[in-house]
C-alpha cells in the first residue's frame, strides 16, 4: 500500500501495478504545481486504473511495461529524483521536456539500459552531467538544452556509441570540450554553442564522419580551427561564431563539399580568405565578417 504523510511517502510491498498508479499520480500531480490545462490532460492518471498504459502520454509494449514516457510541456513542476527509475526496465523513451522541474539529474537514470531517447529540454535543471549516462549504449538522442547545469561534459559521453543527435545548447556546461567526443562515430547532429566551454576544438573533431550539423558557437572557445574540420564530408552547417578563435581559416575547409551554412563571424581571425572556399559549390550562406581577414571571396561559392 502507499501512504502519504506531509511531503513524504512510504510505500509497502504491493505486485508492480497495485502500488505504481498512485505512485506516479503522487509525484507528478500529487506532489507538482500543475496549470488548468495540464490537470485537465492528466485526469487519467487519478481514475483508479490498475495500469499506466491507459494514461495520457504513457506508452506500453504487449507486456504491459511502461516503453514511453511522453510528458512535454504539461506545465509539471517538481523533482525527478522522485521517480523510481527501477519500475522501468523497459523504458525506450524519456521526454519531460519544456516543464519546470527542477534539481539534480538524477544518477539512477543510467539503469535504463534500454532507453534510446532522453528530452529534459527547458526546464530548471541544475548540477552536472552524470557520468553513468554512459551507460546508454542505445541512446540515440539526448537534449538537455536550456537549463541551469554545470561542470563540464565527462569523457564517459564517448560511451554512448549509438548517438546521432547530441542537443547540449545554452545548458551552462564549461571547461574543455572532451577530446572524447571523437569516438562518437554515429552522430549526425552536435549542438553545443550558448554554454561556457573555453580552451580549443579538439582535433579529434575531425573523426565524426558523420556530422551533418556543428554548432559550438557563442562560446568562449580560442585557439585556431583544427584542420582536421576538412575530415566532415557530410557536413551541411557549420556554426563557430561569437567565440575567440584566432589564426587562419584552414584550407581544408575546403573540402567540406556538402557545406550549406558557415557562420565564423565575430572571432579574432586573420589572415587571407582561403582560395579553397571557391570548391564551396552548395554554399548558400557565409558570414565571416567581424574578423581581421582580407582578400575576396572567390566568386564561384555557391555555384
Amino acid at each position: 500500500m502507499v501512504s502519504s504523510c506531509g511531503n513524504s511517502i512510504s510505500i509497502q510491498l504491493l505486485p508492480f501495478w497495485g502500488f505504481l498508479p498512485v505512485f506516479f499520480f503522487h509525484i507528478f500531480v500529487g506532489n507538482t504545481s500543475l496549470d488548468n490545462p495540464s490537470q485537465a490532460l492528466l485526469s487519467s492518471w487519478s481514475n483508479g486504473s490498475s495500469t499506466p498504459c491507459n494514461w495520457v502520454g504513457i506508452l506500453c509494449n504487449e507486456s504491459n511495461s511502461v516503453t514511453h514516457i511522453n510528458l512535454g510541456n504539461l506545465g509539471l513542476r517538481g523533482r525527478l529524483d522522485s521517480l523510481n527509475f527501477s519500475s522501468f526496465p523497459n523504458l525506450n523513451t524519456l521526454n519531460v521536456s519544456t516543464n519546470s522541474f527542477y534539481g539534480d539529474i538524477p544518477h539512477q537514470i543510467g539503469e535504463l539500459k534500454k532507453l534510446q531517447t532522453i528530452d529534459l529540454a527547458y526546464n530548471k535543471l541544475s548540477g552536472g552531467f552524470p557520468k553513468i549516462i554512459g551507460n546508454l549504449s542505445r541512446l540515440s538522442y539526448l537534449s538537455l538544452a536550456f537549463n541551469n547545469l554545470s561542470g563540464s561534459i565527462p569523457s564517459e559521453i564517448s560511451q554512448l556509441t549509438s548517438l546521432l543527435n547530441a542537443q547540449l545548447q545554452n545548458s551552462g556546461f564549461s571547461g574543455s570540450i572532451p577530446r572524447e567526443i571523437g569516438k562518437l562515430k554515429n552522430l549526425m547532429f552536435l549542438n553545443l554553442s550558448s554554454n561556457q566551454f573555453s580552451d580549443y576544438i579538439p582535433r579529434e573533431i575531425g573523426m565524426l564522419r558523420n556530422l551533418i550539423e556543428l554548432d559550438l558557437s557563442q562560446n568562449y572557445i580560442s585557439d585556431r580551427i583544427p584542420s582536421t574540420i576538412g575530415n566532415l564530408s557530410n557536413l551541411y552547417s557549420l556554426y563557430l561564431y561569437a567565440n575567440n578563435l584566432s589564426g587562419s581559416i584552414p584550407e581544408e575547409v575546403g573540402k567540406l563539399s556538402k557545406l550549406s551554412i558557415l557562420q565564423l563571424l565575430q572571432n579574432n581571425l586573420r589572415s587571407l580568405i582561403p582560395v579553397s572556399i571557391g570548391n564551396l559549390t552548395e554554399l548558400t550562406n557565409l558570414r565571416l565578417d567581424d574578423n581581421n581577414l582580407s582578400g575576396s571571396i572567390p566568386s564561384s561559392i555557391g555555384t
